[in-house]
């Protein structure tokens, strides 16, 4: 259970079982919790009351940090850096050490690779401020990128594709 005022809880009680290369959503109204989930699935957020297991083990405080390496968080608010489209993606990495093959994969997945082709230095090419040069729907799909690229064991979307056209969405969800 979660809530942020007693005796209001925003989850009452939820038990749920999500099993390694399973892919579920949470559908649900504004404000019903499921971002908060998301959070507490993500070690980001304690339940109020209960727990939450990784393979049968408890998510305790000392085990967060080597959790927080598995998982990944795409938002529909994405961060993006004054950098170039690769080390947005490769976030965190130097970027003599970015894996090429790697990119090309995640900017194949997120059909970035064709955007990019009508660049003249196609993943280095830098996206301005805050990723002024791109769309709504460009930086989606960096973030999306970013999650495969990390190789995320675990990852919570929580609304990621909601500047994609409905064909780009179908096209990555059933991917």
């Amino acid at each position: 259970s979660f809530g942020y005022k007693k005796p209001n809880d925003v989850l009452k009680a939820l038990n749920l079982k999500i099993y390694a290369g399973e892919k579920i959503g949470i559908m649900g109204a504004s404000g019903s919790g499921k971002s908060t989930l998301g959070a507490i699935l993500l070690g980001l957020k304690r339940p109020t009351s209960g727990d939450v297991f990784i393979n049968g083990r408890k998510l305790k405080p000392e085990l967060i940090n080597g959790w927080l390496k598995n998982v990944a968080y795409v938002s529909q608010n994405v961060f993006i850096a004054d950098l170039s489209i690769a080390e947005n993606i490769a976030f965190g990495i130097n970027p003599k050490n970015i894996c090429k093959d790697k990119l090309d994969y995640c900017l194949k997945i997120t059909q970035l690779s064709n955007f990019l082709e009508e660049r003249e230095e196609k993943s280095y090419s830098t996206v301005g401020e805050r990723g002024n040069s791109l769309s709504s729907g460009q930086k989606q799909r960096i973030a999306i990128a970013r999650a495969l690229y990390k190789e995320a064991k675990f990852i919570v979307f929580d609304e990621p594709t909601s500047a994609l056209d409905k064909n780009t969405e179908r096209d990555f969800i059933y991917y």
